[in-house]
Order: structure tokens, then sequence, then C-alpha cells
């Protein structure tokens, strides 16, 4: 085993016809970050932008953004391997500004936690800035019957994801969307999926995936169409939730939400969450490709 210096290698994207090189580099290198693991490295090809660090023909290094859509990528995976410990940053630094300078796609987001601090430093030293926080919520399942209101609330089916990615785009800020694969992924996950329904019509919808061994329910997504809220129909969404994590054994339930999305916040502490204290700070950095 031998170990480059930075001046040894030469940084450009990773090509479409790369990707199963540059997939198969990640999962074997010593050094690495991989966000969300089992989805992040099963994406398709038309999915990644990655910027590689080369010497010839070998790959040592990359920095992985995943795009969402037309306007925004989240960088989701850093990995190195036989690059001198020394030239990481330096290494990280430039693939950063490389993914700056060439992602096609206006907008690069990053959310990382305390284990990923060193990396948001790096993102942050190249032209990154904070873009709000995610805080975490946690509570212990209670014998709650869901809410009546004015919402039938029932199974979501696979057909309907095209309406829960409709719902997305007007709830949402664009860095928030679910891509297609994402919501796919989301819905054959082993977990719980409703949507509310107001005369024949979906207008909000929940998925919740369960961890730790089925202890936990993570609920992953909620969301009311603007049109539809303030009439309870979110709390028939969550209540219908807790009940479903009740009375299938769960230990806890968790969600994340943005800092400041304050009716959020009140809804959650009405039924029972309160802040863990966690907070992952979201990075944002505005492209200038050529």
């Amino acid at each position: 085993m031998f170990s480059l210096r930075f001046h040894q290698l030469a940084i450009r994207l990773v090509q479409h016809d790369e990707t199963a090189q540059a997939l198969d580099f990640i999962r074997r290198a010593r050094f690495r970050v991989v966000q969300f693991s089992t989805t992040t490295l099963n994406l398709p090809t038309h999915d990644y932008i990655m910027a590689g660090a080369w010497y010839h023909q070998r790959l040592v290094a990359i920095l992985v953004a995943i795009r969402i859509h037309a306007q925004v990528a989240w960088v989701r995976v850093c990995a190195l391997d036989s690059i001198t410990v020394a030239d990481h940053d330096q290494t990280v630094q430039a693939l950063a500004r490389f993914l700056i300078d060439h992602a096609p796609v206006p907008f690069l987001f990053y959310s990382g936690d305390q284990y990923d601090a060193w990396l948001a430093d790096l993102l942050i030293a190249e032209g990154f800035v904070a873009h709000g926080s995610i805080i975490g919520f946690t509570a212990t399942p209670i014998d709650i019957p869901p809410t009546p209101g004015v919402a039938l609330i029932r199974p979501l089916h696979f057909s309907e994801l095209s309406h829960a990615q409709h719902i997305d785009q007007h709830v949402f800020e664009m860095h928030w969307h679910k891509s297609a694969f994402e919501l796919h992924e989301l819905f054959h996950g082993h977990g719980l999926r409703i949507a509310a329904l107001v005369d024949a019509q979906i207008v909000g919808y929940a998925i919740a995936l369960w961890h730790d061994q089925e202890s936990t329910l993570h609920l992953v997504r909620i969301a009311v169409h603007p049109d539809y809220q303030r009439q309870g129909i979110a709390r028939q969404l969550l209540t219908s939730v807790m009940h479903h994590a009740y009375h299938h054994g769960a230990q806890r339930m968790t969600l994340n939400t943005q800092h400041d999305n304050y009716a959020a916040h009140a809804l959650y502490t009405h039924h029972g969450f309160r802040m863990t204290g966690e907070a992952y700070h979201v990075l944002r950095a505005t492209t200038r490709p050529s």
C-alpha cells in the first residue's frame, strides 16, 4: 500500500459509464461517509453527480452529490483511499470546489451530524453557507385513537405516489422535495403509508418506517396540501401513525423537521413529542458551472 500526494492527482467528473467503478470504489474505500447507504448506492445512474480524484486511471477519492431534480442535488458521499492522510482535507476541498464549478444544477446542499463535522467544515471553506437546521423529536407511543376529522384516512397505494410528489411540491421548499426514486424506495420500505382524502381527492399523506429491529417507528414524511391546511388533517394523519406505532409494539417514535417550522413543532409537542436536542445543520452552495 502506498500513499499518494495531492499534487499527483487529477480532478474531473466521473462519467456515466464509470458509475459502477465509482460505486465499487466507495464500497471498499478505507475512509468514507455514506448517508442512507442502501438507497444512495443503488440509485439510477443519471441521479449521480460525482467529482473524482484520479491517479492515472485509478480512482482514489470521490465526492458525490445526488440529484433530486433539475435545481437541487445533495452531497451524500465522500470517500478516499491510498492518499496520504495529510492531504485528505486538501483533496476533499478540491473535489468540493470542482462540484461547485461543474455540477449541472444551480444549488448543492449538505446536511450531516456531529460525526461528519469535519466534512461540513471543508465544504464551508469552499463556499457552502448555513441554510438552517433540522431538529429531532421523539415520543413514547400511547394508546391514542385516530382523530376524526374532515378527511378519510386510508392506505396510500403505489399508483398514487405522483399525488404525494405533487403535494410535496406545494408544501416544501425545493431542496426538501423527494425524487421519484426516493418516494418509490420509501413506499417499499417496511412501515406505514397512509393518505388523507377529501371529496375522493388525496390532499395529504404520511410515511413512517420501522428501525432498530422494529422497536422504533420513524415518521419520514407528513404533508398536507396548502389548500387543505388548518383543518386538522395533519393531526388526523399523525394520530393514525401513532395509533399504528402503539398497536404494533413500538417502544418509541421519532421524526425530524426544520428548526423554524413552528406549526409542526406545535402539532408534535401537543401530541407528546419532545425535542431530542439533536440538530443537523443544513449547508447550501450556489454553483457556477461554465
